[in-house]
């Protein structure tokens, strides 16, 4: 895997590419892809990468462990189904900055 910085004028978000050497010996290629990154200055050792969901959970008592209260939560009239059908109501939104670095920092 290759992360790189967008060349100038560009976008500044980082590009990750993969290499045919990453997909060397696989079988499944529906694996999930688990990342590190830092997550407002707290390091998340997995954090699974799904491109295609449209919202991201956090429970709160790891928000909690991150510095998190919950007066900096933003209050939802969103109402979430769960996989049973049971309905659920988040106890609010947050914007989070995520950073994603190479092995070098």
């Amino acid at each position: 895997m290759v992360v790189q910085q967008a060349r100038k004028g560009q976008s500044s978000r980082l590009a990750i590419s993969f290499e045919p050497t990453d997909w060397e010996s696989r079988e499944n290629y529906n694996d999930p892809l688990i990342i590190q990154a830092y997550l407002e200055r707290t390091t998340v050792w997995k954090l699974l990468v799904d491109g295609k969901s449209i919202i991201n959970f956090l429970t709160l008592s790891v928000f909690r462990k991150m510095g998190g209260s919950i007066t900096d939560l933003i209050p939802t009239t969103v109402s979430l189904v769960g996989l049973g059908g049971k309905q659920m109501q988040p106890m609010g939104t947050v914007d989070l900055l995520i950073k994603i670095e190479d092995e070098n920092g």
